[in-house]
């Protein structure tokens, strides 16, 4: 933990010490050279300051390390079925062709990630998600054609929400938010779709033909649930709750309709069942697309509770467990798609705060995603290494 303390002179020209800035984790560069380098260049912009850390012997080290996570971090590769691959193509191409149709008809201009898209394969990641905050917005240039953009719009969302599914969860789940299109009342239905003259007709075959799987292909689908399952099963010692204990899980992902699909999924499995190993989905209040909307805060005050009253061990959410949300000390947190950056990491591993058994897994599902998590946690290492550095210097 580093602290930033400037000099201060008042009136009296008494000195006093002022906290400028506080931090436990943050991100250093790619090496410990250019950290340092970057910290210099921090303390001099605010005015000739000084770096201090908060060592065990000071007074409030004792309060500040109970808000330092000890969690280790694992990568862990979890690549995509041949079925979910080729959905995310198809998707990926189909909604390039929705965000060209959107690129010249709506005020594209606004959308910050613009430059990022040269290919249907960047509509991932950061990007998805900033393009489905844009499409919220997004207004059409000619006034005359609003009620086609906001078709469009609502087509993309949900395509959108499809292709993270696919990432976040399995193959069914995409397919059970794709099945909204096929509703001829949905404002942004295939029929839409084809009013816009959008070629549509691949995806709407696969999620017309869902249902048609065979039985193999149904196990295929539920990979990452079982992985999940897994995980909750291995990395927990469950028999300790002989002793009066009570193991916590959280699980991370990124939208409401694969939390609330997940957390099903889970109460279907039959080794957490054995286990008497309960599930629970909790996300935000606010209104959503394709998944219906949020928890009402009676839901989601009844979840808490139930949490607290050990009735669940299991909670599935969105980022809203990741902000302000007071859960209990978790001995385990699995992240499906883990954020690209150190704070966003650093944020949601410090759930994993049991001292001295918890752990965060991250699922890399994306080519390379692992190698960035863990490029993550050298520069979070960097920091360390730099600051300290300056401070034996200096």
């Amino acid at each position: 933990m580093y602290a930033l303390p400037v000099w201060l002179y008042n009136l009296g020209y008494t000195l006093i010490l002022f906290i400028a800035g506080l931090t436990a984790s943050p991100a250093g560069r790619e090496t410990v050279e250019d950290t340092e380098k970057m910290l210099k260049r921090l303390l001099e912009n605010i005015g000739d300051g000084k770096l201090a850390a908060i060592m065990e012997n000071d007074r409030s080290f004792k309060e500040l390390s109970k808000y330092k996570t000890q969690t280790k971090l694992i990568a862990k590769e979890l690549g995509l079925t041949v079925n979910e691959k080729e959905l995310q193509d198809e998707l990926q191409k189909y909604l390039f062709l929705c965000y060209n149709r959107l690129s010249v008809e709506t005020d594209f201009g606004n959308f910050d990630s613009r430059e990022e898209v040269k290919t249907c394969q960047d509509l991932k990641g950061d990007v998805l998600e900033a393009f489905q905050i844009f499409l919220q917005d997004a207004k059409p240039i000619e006034p005359d054609r609003n009620i086609y953009i906001e078709a469009l719009k609502l087509h993309c969302s949900v395509l959108c929400e499809a292709l993270s599914a696919v990432g976040d969860g399995s193959v069914e789940f995409a397919f059970r938010v794709l099945q909204d299109l096929l509703n001829r009342s949905h404002p942004g239905s295939f029929e839409k779709a084809a009013e816009l003259n959008l070629a549509h007709q691949k995806v709407k075959s696969l999620t017309e033909h869902f249902a048609l799987r065979t039985k193999e292909e149904k196990e295929d689908d539920k990979m990452a649930v079982k992985t999940v399952a897994r995980e909750i099963l291995q990395g927990i010692d469950w028999d300790s709750r002989e002793q009066g204990k009570q193991p916590f899980v959280l699980v991370l992902v990124k939208t409401r309709v694969v939390a609330q699909q997940m957390t099903e999924a889970l109460k279907e499995m039959e080794e957490l069942k054995e286990r008497g190993i309960c599930p629970v989905c909790i996300v935000g209040h606010g209104g959503g697309s394709s998944d219906g909307g949020g928890m009402t805060i009676k839901k989601q005050s009844r979840a808490l509770e139930g949490i607290r009253n050990y009735e669940y061990q299991v909670v599935v959410a969105t980022s809203v467990a990741e902000e302000g949300v007071d859960f209990p000390e978790c001995e385990l947190v699995i992240h499906m798609n883990p954020p690209s950056s150190v704070t966003a990491l650093v944020q949601t591993r410090g759930r994993a705060r049991k001292q001295g058994v918890s752990r965060f897994i991250a699922l890399c599902r994306e080519p390379g995603q692992k190698d960035k998590i863990e490029l993550l946690q050298k520069k979070e290492e960097n920091m360390y290494k730099a600051a300290k550095k300056i401070i034996d210097t200096y």
